[in-house]
């Protein structure tokens, strides 16, 4: 008895016997104080053995986020709340990185390595988290799902939901009952009618407060604008009773309508963007049909533009099939797909999940070869890559990719490219080189020599100076490459031309390569954004910029926003 206590003692789930035995060290207490805060699940609080990330850039243990949509619960910790729905499982993406990061903490600290979750341990842990309202609901929506009969073209005719229920998400209805019979949904969502074809593909479709809500959506006293449209392209998707031939040109003929509608006015696509049309729209993003694809991306091109829908769309886990079209789509759909992540990457928010779900290499494949589209595409995915580059984690991302930053240099230094190309290559070298990562590829890289015989022909020598100073935080290694390419000779006429921030990154770049760096610490500015260096720099106070480029230049940034500024354009 004395050994089961100390057992019960030491478990973190306690609810019963068959819990403490299923129960892995990656739910135990015993790993100590100094554990990264990032290596826990914001659910289990527990080292995490299988993380997976979600659309919306959060890391959850997989066991864990599972039951939280089988149950429609969004972790308390987790702010702003996600919406998860049984009948739209979020999209999982397994993050190998941390997972080894996980395994080799544990290992360094004598610690076992963490075992995956039981779905009874998962569950366990996400029904004490519960409100103590939630049970009822979800038994509510539960019973209200087995037993009401499924109708998709009752539910399309009638269109205005019960007030005790919300939105149906999904239309096709042969699979429900055997897919997902034993999931739950959420209170704020109404039984769906089914669930799409590829579950593989399914993602969380997330509220944000600039999107018309789910009442507002369900309640008939409360008309929204673009409502009977809306309404109109949902029945042309869904309809899954028609000819699949007719049901083709049904198809078309909707994404055409919402291209067109969201082209119109903003009111328009504010009313337009909302959880059932992402869903549907994220699922003809998968279509085969070159004509249904090309009008789908466009159409998300247009949703973009404004402000507040750049998040939702996200979300809603449009960013995948974004990412196929770039790889397998037509030209004019890549084009679309690289316009959508440009502006969709202008949002700080939606940086992180659109490098993490592997939109770089891609983009970088478009930017640097002429030959895979027109220079539209190639300026659109330079600005989706300086944009997604302002991040830390995404520079670190792009270093990685096996010679992408000499294929970058090459475009920066060709007389054969465009200038506004050349810039936007210039622009990514300049966001490398604010990152430990991108300094050490770009020495590698031969980048010093490179960048110096562009200020010798005062090619955007603002960047270039930049690019300098960020690379030469490496130290020892930097002054004998910088000395052998003559950068003292060359910014010495940079440093006596006058004042200003240029000619103080100068100094400062020279001070290094001569080995008289004094003391003292400050900041810096590298391609917009503040870089703690461990030496002493100026402070620039010129330095709120997100979105034109190196902000240490004032007279630069009109030219820069029209370089790489949000997109406004229409398709």
């Amino acid at each position: 008895m004395r050994s089961g206590r100390s057992r019960w003692k030491f478990s973190f789930h306690r609810s019963s016997p068959s819990t403490t035995t299923t129960s892995s060290p990656s739910s135990s207490t015993s790993f100590n104080s100094d554990t990264p805060p990032e290596f826990l699940c914001p659910v289990s609080g527990s080292l995490m053995a299988d993380p997976v990330i979600l659309p919306s850039g959060h890391t959850f243990e997989r066991a864990c986020i599972e039951v939280c949509s089988e149950l429609s619960f969004s972790p308390p910790s987790v702010s702003p709340p996600l919406e998860l729905s049984s009948s739209s499982p979020p999209l999982l993406i397994s993050n190998a990185a941390l997972k080894t990061a996980i395994a080799n903490w544990c290992d360094r600290s004598c610690l076992p390595r963490p075992t995956p979750l039981s779905s009874t341990s998962a569950r366990e842990i996400v029904m004490k988290l519960l409100p103590p309202d939630h049970d009822a609901k979800v038994k509510g929506s539960v019973d209200c799902k087995l037993n009401k009969p499924l109708s998709v073209r009752t539910r399309k005719q009638n269109s205005v939901v019960s007030s005790n229920s919300s939105l149906s998400l999904s239309s096709n209805s042969n699979s429900q009952l055997s897919s997902h019979s034993s999931s739950t949904s959420s209170s704020s969502f109404s039984p769906s009618c089914g669930t799409p074809k590829e579950n593989s593909t399914n993602s969380e479709i997330s509220k944000a407060s600039s999107v018309p809500s789910t009442n507002q959506l369900s309640n008939p006293s409360t008309p929204c604008p673009g409502d009977s449209l809306e309404e109109e392209i949902l029945q042309k998707l869904t309809d899954s009773e028609s000819d699949p031939i007719d049901q083709d040109t049904a198809t078309v003929e909707a994404m055409i309508s919402l291209r067109q509608a969201t082209r119109e006015s903003r009111d328009r696509r504010l009313a337009l963007c909302t959880f059932r049309l992402l869903a549907s729209l994220r699922q003809t993003l998968l279509s085969r049909d070159t004509v249904v694809l090309t009008n789908a991306a466009a159409a998300v091109v247009n949703l973009s533009i404004e402000p507040e829908n750049k998040v939702p769309i996200v979300r809603s886990g449009a960013i995948p099939p974004l990412i196929d079209i770039l790889k397998y789509g037509s030209s004019e759909a890549r084009e679309h797909a690289a316009g959508a992540l440009f502006s969709l990457a202008v949002e700080e928010e939606n940086r992180a999940p659109i490098g993490v779900l592997g939109a770089i290499p891609p983009l970088i494949q478009l930017f640097c070869h002429r030959s895979d589209g027109s220079d539209r595409v190639r300026h659109d995915a330079g600005r989706a890559l300086f944009h997604l580059t302002l991040m830390e984690t995404n520079r670190s991302k792009l270093a990685r990719i096996s010679g992408a930053v000499r294929r970058v240099l090459s475009i920066a230094t060709s007389p054969d490219e465009t200038g506004s190309i050349r810039k936007l290559a210039m622009m990514l070298v300049c966001n490398l080189a604010g990152s430990t990562e991108g300094r050490a590829v770009l020495l590698d890289s031969d980048a010093v020599s490179a960048v110096v015989e562009l200020i010798k022909n005062e090619f955007e020598e603002e960047y270039s100076i930049a690019t300098l100073y960020g690379m030469s935080k490496v130290g020892l290694r930097f002054r004998g490459l910088a000395k052998a390419a003559g950068v003292e000779e060359v910014l010495a006429r940079v440093v006596e031309a006058g004042e200003g921030v240029r000619a103080d990154m100068a100094r400062k770049v020279v001070q290094t390569v001569q080995g008289d760096v004094g003391g003292g610490t400050g900041k810096g500015l590298v391609s917009g954004e503040w870089f703690e260096w461990d030496d002493d720099l100026l402070e620039i106070s010129d330095a709120s910029v997100v979105s034109m480029g190196v902000g240490a230049f004032p007279q630069q940034h009109k030219e820069v926003r029209s370089v790489v500024g949000s997109s406004s354009t229409k398709f």
